[in-house]
């Protein structure tokens, strides 16, 4: 099923043209066309008079309507066109062509250019022809002689030229007036809703100094509104203290120097302090002189309170550290004055200890030798422990190493041979590699050799009978690199980033009772690191463990 719509037919001509939106216009250009052919006498008339009164007060009331309804174009075109028959009728009232009315038709024309539209300045112009023109096309001479072309042409052109030219000069400057107007617009709400803190200030007169315009930032900052502060001297929000700096710098400024930002302080309301970054620009007039000074200013307290709070910090961090310094000096000066007051007497019991065993004091039966052996053993572990905590000491103090040439083959090869023979009396083998000879570079061979000591006599403890130590010194060319490795009980995964700190001791040296003071790798780390080296560590239990020391070359 089909639904078809009915077209409506077009409406005939006169149709469209009456029930037009133009129609009342067109029924004003009629009335001007016709006016001049309706019965009328060359003499004064006041029929004539009284229609052209009725039409002046139609088109009063048409413009009064069309004032209050602003919107209504209709309205606003009718109006101005209801004077041109009125003008017309106005020549036959007073009975010649030459009654000077004429002149009135630059009326709706210049209403339409200054308060219309481009159409209805047309429609003006269009009805002005009408109302000149064709009085002498019907009526013709006598009332309208042949010279009076010459007048009309020139009137028309004059209507034809100005209403169009006054138009488009009234768009132009009402274009400049809007783009003027949203400018300042726009001007106004940056400066009245700017974050940051905004003045304008004047210079010179009784404007000096006088805030002229403040937004609302500036107000917020100050404890006041921003209507509060208009009026009032710059200088009366200034901290005392600046009041002199800020009044140098306007006055800088105005003299043309610069006067880059700058922090000031600025008194609250409330009487507390506000600091604030401030910057000035000077505004100048068209002939180039200071007009006024446009100041932005931003609130940076809270920055300043910051950066105290961290300099506070710093301060109390930088005094820690100079306690801990202090503290660190003191334990490493009574560990060494311990350490060199315990060497003496050590070195003698060992030494009488010594004596006793080869008989100097008289011959001593098998239990007297077990326990003098036991006095040594432990003599010698005190004199280990005191030996560590001297190296200890001397590696962890704030001077630096010797920096002296020393060769890396030899300093790997004296350790080796120090070690050489207790690994031998626990029943290891120890093998080494080194490429090291002539190698030479600076630093601190006591030191160098300690820390190889180290490594080695951790490898031999860790290590059981029959298993094997390795020493492997090799020139990679930028360093030097030299690893020690073994087939000991090896290191847990948990405590292998401990072993190198102080005074650690791994869990299978404490379960095996293997002496030490948990010093040994914290020297080797501490020495390493003093040569601008590095230790690492690998290890897996019950297979072994690596320790391999790199030593920068040149």
């Amino acid at each position: 099923m089909s639904v078809e719509q009915a077209v409506p037919a077009p409406r005939p001509l006169w149709r469209r043209l009456i029930f037009s939106r133009y129609a009342p216009y067109q029924a004003v250009l009629v009335l001007s066309t016709l006016s001049p052919a309706l019965p009328h006498t060359t003499s004064p008339n006041n029929t004539w008079w009284a229609l052209a009164a009725l039409d002046f007060v139609i088109a009063a009331g048409v413009g009064v309507v069309a004032a209050s309804r602003p919107s209504n174009l209709w309205l606003a075109t009718l109006g101005p066109l209801l004077v041109l028959p009125g003008i017309q009728w106005l020549r036959n009232a007073d009975g010649n062509s030459g009654a000077g009315f004429s002149s009135l038709l630059y009326l709706p024309v210049i209403w339409f250019a200054f308060y219309g539209r481009r159409f209805q300045v047309v429609l003006a112009v269009i009805g002005s022809i009408a109302v000149l023109v064709l009085p002498i096309v019907i009526v013709g001479s006598p009332q309208y002689p042949a010279s009076a072309w010459r007048g009309t042409t020139l009137f028309l052109l004059v209507i034809a030229v100005i209403g169009p030219l006054v138009h488009e000069l009234v768009q132009r400057s009402q274009d400049a007036n809007t783009r003027l107007t949203v400018s300042e617009t726009q001007f106004r709400a940056a400066f009245d809703d700017a974050p940051v803190g905004t003045m304008l200030s004047g210079i010179g007169g009784d404007v000096e100094r006088t805030m002229l315009r403040v937004n609302r930032a500036l107000g917020r900052m100050l404890g006041y509104s921003a209507d509060e502060l208009l009026g009032h001297d710059v200088v009366e929000f200034i901290h005392p203290d600046d009041v002199a700096e800020v009044v140098r710098r306007r006055q800088s400024l105005t003299s043309g120097q610069r006067a880059p930002r700058a922090e000031q302080r600025l008194m609250h309301k409330s009487g507390r302090v506000v600091w604030v970054s401030m910057s000035f620009s000077v505004i100048h007039d068209d002939e180039g002189r200071p007009l006024q000074i446009i100041s932005q200013i931003e609130d940076i307290s809270a920055r300043r309170e910051s950066d105290k709070a961290l300099l506070e910090s710093l301060e109390s961090e930088r005094a820690a550290a100079e306690r801990m310094r202090a503290m660190a000096k003191s334990r490493r000066d009574l560990v060494s004055g311990v350490s060199h007051d315990l060497r003496t007497p050590i070195t003698s019991a060992s030494g009488f200890a010594e004596l006793l065993a080869e008989g100097d004091a008289g011959p001593l039966n098998d239990e007297q030798l077990t326990m003098l052996s036991t006095v040594r053993r432990n003599l010698d572990r005190i004199a280990a422990i005191v030996d560590d905590l001297l190296a200890f000491s001397r590696t962890d103090s704030e001077a630096a190493p010797r920096a002296d040439p020393i060769d890396l083959g030899d300093v790997v090869e004296a350790a080796v041979q120090s070690m050489s023979l207790q690994a031998i009396e626990r029943g290891q083998h120890l093998s080494y590699t080194n490429e090291l000879r002539g190698v030479s570079i600076n630093g601190d061979a006591n030191r160098l050799d300690r820390a190889l000591t180290n490594l080695l006599s951790n490898a031999v403890k860790f290590t059981p009978p029959d298993g094997i130590v390795t020493v492997t010194a090799i020139n990679r060319g930028d360093a030097a690199v030299i690893q020690v490795a073994d087939t000991g009980i090896g290191i847990p995964p948990d405590e292998v980033e401990k072993i190198f700190d102080q005074y650690f001791r791994a869990t299978a040296a404490r379960e095996e009772s293997i002496n030490g003071t948990g010093l040994g790798l914290a020297i080797v780390r501490a020495v390493t690191e003093q040569h601008s080296g590095s230790v690492e560590v690998s290890s897996e239990v019950g297979t072994g463990t690596t320790f391999t020391l790199t030593l920068p070359l040149g």
